[in-house]
């Protein structure tokens, strides 16, 4: 019986009609919006509301911080690590200079950006949300990205 229940807790589909859901850990029922999505292919929201999961994480944060600040700084040397290795297999699109120190990411239109690809790398943001970023951008040297730069602002 209870097995059944928590079936049904875990499976609440999202439901273009249902405006409303209950948290589980809070009891309130709170919009769609309040809710992340726990499997979004499926399109299954989470049982806990984001406000709850929000202070869920803290407390976990706040109790557990040496091993959460190493689960930190591990995934993030990981992430530098694979983006080193990516700029390592680009080149610049003007001249063909390849070695990784010298790559850079010039954003075609720089309404797009969001922020500079490295600082994203370097801060541990995800390969996709990385890799998004990657995608607004032309690959250059940093001497092509400074006259690139140079010619731009000549015309200001």
């Amino acid at each position: 019986m209870a097995s059944n229940l928590l079936d049904r807790l875990d499976s609440v589909v999202y439901n273009s009609s249902m405006e409303t859901k209950v948290c589980t850990k809070c009891n309130k029922t709170k919009t769609f919006d309040s809710f992340s999505w726990k499997d979004k292919p499926k399109e299954r929201l989470s049982t806990i509301c984001k406000e709850c999961h929000k202070k869920y994480r803290y407390a976990y944060y706040r109790n557990n911080k040496d091993s959460e600040q190493e689960r930190i700084y591990i995934r993030k040397k990981e992430i530098r690590k694979w983006f080193n290795e990516y700029r390592a297999s680009l080149s610049c699109s003007k001249c063909g200079e390849s070695h990784p120190a010298c790559i850079v990411f010039h954003h075609r239109n720089p309404k797009e950006k969001d922020m500079e690809v490295s600082k994203m790398a370097s801060g541990g943001w995800s390969k996709i949300r990385v890799k998004n970023e990657v995608s607004k951008c032309d690959t250059l040297c940093s001497n092509c990205h400074k006259k690139l730069h140079w010619k731009l602002n000549e015309r200001v």
